[in-house]
């Protein structure tokens, strides 16, 4: 059997050697299909944009890239672009994808009501309807309006069924109004759909519906990483207290790597563990912590899974560590 390396590039094109954007475009699409790491999609999307500045479709991969990376003001100055060229015409183009791609950055950026102004317009749109109020949703939980939370977040569940997040939120609305009833009921019918669906399990333990004990037993993951899920699944609806719970039970049961720590701002304990941190929830941590060197560390790993290569090499040289 031939055993030599597979590879995206064969008789591809260089950017610099596409002659229209749609092949620019369609060859960068190829190479994030492939995933091959030796390849760069965005130099595929920056060219066809060269050879035509109205191509949307590029346009708007381009700005996920920047998403997957954490640039978000640069996502956003690509995607702003692409909604005035949609929307010349119609306010109601045939995908939501801009207008959810707009959202996500404004809620990354901590605009929340301009996130769900944004996600406002994807929900109208059929390919973004389920996603967006979903979306919607957790911005009610982040500016605290709960019984809109409640309405969105249960248009989404009883709308898609299946959507556990929206019916997690629900219940999540439901006791923040006082309605623990409703919520733990809500939450009992999560569990019975999913019994692995995480979010729930910790929901159930803070409404009294399960021991801790049950909850830790029950995790066949990283607890570390099941964690810092969790963490960043209720931070984005507003839910610290439950998140300052679950971290400290984490250490308190000596399951918690660093990342545990600096999430809750505290020099760490233990060793960094064995996982690198990829989640903006981790960035954002590792940011506030810059003065502890595991932190730097980390932080730089990070980066450099980001591809922002100068920045993490920059950090690394302030780490006096052989894995620095």
């Amino acid at each position: 059997p031939n055993l030599s390396e597979p590879t995206t590039i064969g008789d591809l094109l260089l950017p610099e050697e596409t002659a229209t954007a749609e092949e620019a475009y369609r060859t960068g699409i190829h190479m994030l299909q492939y995933r091959d790491p030796k390849g760069e999609p965005a130099a595929y999307f920056r060219r066809a944009l060269e050879l035509d500045e109205t191509h949307i479709p590029a346009r708007i991969a381009l700005a996920e890239i920047f998403i997957h990376r954490k640039e978000y003001a640069a996502a956003e100055e690509y995607l702003l672009t692409a909604e005035k060229m949609l929307t010349l015409w119609n306010r109601r183009p045939e995908s939501g994808k801009v207008f959810y791609l707009l959202g996500c950055c404004a809620e990354a950026m901590e605009r929340y009501a301009q996130a769900r102004e944004w996600y406002w317009q994807a929900a109208v749109l059929s390919d973004t309807v389920n996603c967006a109020y979903t979306r919607i949703a957790a911005m009610d939980g982040m500016l605290e309006d709960w019984d809109v939370m409640a309405d969105d977040a249960g248009y989404a569940a009883a709308r898609f069924p299946d959507n556990l997040s929206a019916r997690l939120y629900e219940a999540i609305a439901d006791s923040m109004l006082g309605n623990s009833d409703k919520a733990k009921e809500k939450i009992l019918a999560v569990q019975k759909t999913d019994p692995l669906f995480h979010p729930a399990s910790w929901a159930a333990v803070q409404l009294g519906l399960l021991t801790e004990e049950d909850f830790w037993n029950g995790l066949h993951s990283s607890p570390t990483q099941t964690c810092v899920d969790l963490y960043e699944e209720f931070s984005s609806v507003g839910m610290e207290s439950w998140d300052e719970a679950l971290l400290k039970a984490c250490i308190r049961r000596q399951k918690a790597d660093a990342i545990v720590y600096f999430l809750l701002g505290r020099t760490p304990e233990t060793p960094v563990g064995r996982t690198f941190p990829f989640r903006l929830c981790e960035k954002k941590a590792l940011e506030r912590m810059k003065d502890n060197a595991d932190a730097r560390y980390l932080l730089g790993c990070l980066l450099y899974n980001d591809r922002q290569y100068p920045d993490a090499v920059r950090l690394w040289k302030t780490v006096d560590t052989p894995e620095a």
